[in-house]
């Protein structure tokens, strides 16, 4: 079932797909599943519904054993959904930016209508740009800039210039 699961995600829908290494002749009953950093059980894993993935990760070896223990020994099959991955970067740049923090809590924390620029390239909106975002490590953010100087009548409110540390 869990191959199959990731076969239809890596053919049929839009995600970023990272593998540390590839588990062809992996037991999918023994490994761990995580759904948005919460271990989950297998059932509950493939329920999540494809369209609501942001990213899906199929992860074995010592450093996955060093973060999940002997429980991850077998690899770790890591669900991020979009929502989950929004919330994330969102959180993680309003700890750089007041501006930022305040303009999403007034506006329901929808930034559909921003603009993002990380390091002098627009992140597009499409739909691995909540993992673009959240896979940015907060250690490697110099700063969050909030511009609020779009044009008048612009469907964008403001840009987010994101500069990582190099």
């Amino acid at each position: 079932m869990l191959k199959r699961l990731l076969i239809v995600l890596l053919l049929c829908f839009p995600v970023v797909l990272k593998a540390q290494v590839i588990l062809p002749a992996v037991n999918a009953k023994d490994l761990l599943y995580v759904v948005d950093s919460v271990k989950t059980t297998k059932e509950q894993f493939n329920a999540v519904n494809p369209k609501d993935i942001s990213s899906a990760e199929i992860l074995k070896g010592e450093a996955v054993t060093a973060k999940y223990g002997t429980e991850g020994a077998n690899g770790v099959a890591i669900i991020t959904t979009k929502k989950f991955a929004i919330a994330a970067y969102q959180q993680k740049f309003s700890m750089f930016s007041d501006d930022f923090e305040s303009f999403l809590t007034s506006h329901g924390k929808d930034d559909s209508q921003f603009i993002y620029v990380v390091d002098g390239v627009q992140v597009e909106k499409n739909n691995s740009e909540s993992y673009k975002l959240n896979s940015i490590p907060k250690d490697k953010i110099e700063s969050v800039t909030f511009v609020q100087d779009q044009p008048e009548g612009s469907k964008i409110a403001a840009k987010i210039v994101i500069v990582t540390k190099k």
